[in-house]
């Protein structure tokens, strides 16, 4: 299905690329054309190559056999510093940005301008000209319609105008090829729609834009073509008008796939698993002034979707059950109860020791450690399981079936516990810490974004899990910014805005265009009921 243009000379051709790790192969002979000032989807299952591809273009790897040519010259990349010399740029789905110095600072890290009239002092001694590279990140804001706030700390900034950060440092260094790593993982419907205006305005602007994503409808929304990797090949390359989504799934992982869908959502009775009650969420320095507070009940056996803009209170309603270890407020009616006991004074280790499962936002920050095993990452958390501890000892017999196992179930790729967790694809770390959260069966699983930087195949199975996992008694508190994927699963809908529950929803009474209005506060600023 391959049809490389001839017509023109395009931006990017990749030929013949291979890359294996020992016994791994990550890339088998790629081949790959993107034709200049347009957007092109890298599309394929966890592990199929695609990532790896991206960063030999960008230098970061080191391809063992093939050829790059960029505009029509053969280059080789032995580095990223030699990548940017020929325009090409890399945002990556975990943000390169120091959150101790300004937009500004971060933007002009590397390529920092000078006085060419100071040029005969030392380099070092040499003040840096920052109206200069003011000026023109003004320039270029306007022109793309990229605003930031230039002079702001990074880490006080929204993930929607970090992506933005990021997209102008590129712009900065007079990037001509953007590479973008799952540029929407964390973003809100309502900054994807504006970040997709941005990427078609800098296309038409003549930059060649490559998105790796996993995200089916949004490639199709913003893409002019896309690439399949199948077992680190390039299967198939489309125009995108001429497929749609089940089509793009079915090349992706060679199969049809059927929706995962909750046919069988209900209202559940009876005595809460999980109740909080009249919480103020919002921290505030003065204890007399009390916000809206925050309450919710979820039962055994029920997926209880929270969706909302990031930022909301989400986070503090995650760390509050993670690590309760407060005294409810003064002067407030505020509880915490698990299983009906009072757990308000408990400690991360006693809430898991109780059975609360936890698959966190962001697994590289909180959930693993990059340079040590499957094996060993996938006893984080878990050291004084019995089933994992003997005495004074751990049981890594054990601790390593149970790996095997975990990682059977969830299907990751490559079987080999033993290998660095950073040398698997993001999807299938992600697949290796749900298979932790769920190996020691919890009674209450706390899930964020379960399914960020995954392929529609392992969406389906980790869906299909939680289903069942449900199914059998199972308390589920799902925390996502996929609107489809709260719509699929949950029984019950709460919509957070300013720390509070803005919106319920129950049953089937609910669709994406209801959530995003009770997200925004289009809807009310006092609590809807719906269903």
């Amino acid at each position: 299905m391959t049809n490389f243009s001839t017509e023109a000379t395009p931006a990017v051709r990749m030929l013949g690329i291979r890359k294996a790790y020992g016994s791994c192969i990550s890339n088998a002979d790629v081949n790959l054309e993107v034709s200049r000032g347009t957007i092109h989807g890298i599309l394929g299952e966890n592990g199929a190559g695609k990532s790896t591809a991206m960063k030999i273009l960008y230098g970061m790897v080191a391809a063992d056999a093939g050829e790059i040519w960029i505009d029509g010259k053969k280059c080789h990349m032995r580095s990223p510093l030699e990548a940017k010399a020929l325009g090409i740029g890399m945002v990556h789905q975990h943000f390169m940005l120091s959150e101790a110095h300004s937009v500004l600072e971060n933007i002009i890290l590397g390529m920092e301008p000078l006085y060419p009239s100071l040029g005969w002092l030392p380099e070092a001694l040499q003040p840096l000209a920052m109206r200069t590279a003011r000026e023109k990140l003004e320039r270029l804001m306007n022109e793309h319609g990229l605003e930031v706030p230039l002079d702001a700390s990074v880490d006080s900034l929204s993930v929607g105008t970090l992506q933005r950060v990021e997209i102008l440092k590129l712009l900065y260094q007079e990037t001509r090829i953007l590479i973008l790593d799952e540029p929407t993982a964390v973003l809100t419907p309502q900054e994807v729609d504006r970040f997709f205006i941005q990427l078609k305005h800098l296309a038409a602007t003549g930059k060649t834009i490559l998105i790796v994503t996993h995200k089916l409808r949004e490639l199709l929304a913003v893409t002019d073509s896309i690439s399949i990797f199948r077992a680190g090949s390039v299967i198939a390359s489309v125009a995108t008008s001429s497929i749609d989504a089940d089509a793009l799934a079915a090349l992706m992982i060679g199969k049809k796939l059927d929706p995962v869908q909750n046919n069988s959502k209900q209202l559940r009775e009876g005595k809460p698993l999980l109740s909080i009650q009249n919480w103020p969420l919002k921290k505030t320095r003065n204890p007399s002034f009390q916000h809206e507070t925050f309450s919710l009940e979820l039962h055994a056996g029920e997926i209880l979707g929270i969706a909302g803009i990031e930022g909301n209170g989400q986070q503090e309603l995650v760390e509050l059950l993670r690590h309760p270890k407060q005294a409810p407020p003064a002067g407030t009616a505020a509880r915490l109860e698990l299983l009906g006991r009072d757990v308000t004074s408990w400690s991360a280790i006693q809430m898991t020791a109780a059975g609360v499962g936890y698959i966190p936002a962001d697994r590289h920050k909180e959930a693993i450690l990059l340079d040590q095993s499957a094996t060993r990452n996938f006893v984080l958390g878990y050291q004084d399981h019995p089933s994992f501890r003997f005495g004074p000892f751990l049981r890594w017999g054990a601790i390593h079936q149970a790996t095997v196992n975990g990682m059977k179930l969830f299907e990751v790729s490559p079987l080999q516990p033993d290998l660095p967790i950073k040398r698997f694809s993001g999807g299938n770390q992600q697949k290796i810490v749900v298979a932790r959260a769920l190996q020691h069966q919890p009674r209450l699983l706390i899930a964020v974004h379960p399914t960020r930087g995954v392929d529609v195949g392992a969406i389906q199975l980790i869906h299909k899990k939680l289903l069942e996992l449900r199914s059998q008694g199972l308390a589920i508190l799902l925390i996502s910014s996929e609107l489809d994927e709260i719509l699929a699963l949950a029984d019950r809908i709460l919509v957070m805005e300013n720390y509070r529950v803005a919106a319920r929803f129950t049953g089937n009474a609910c669709n994406e265009t209801a959530l995003g209005l009770a997200m925004s506060g289009a809807d009310s600023k006092k609590e809807k009921q719906h269903g």
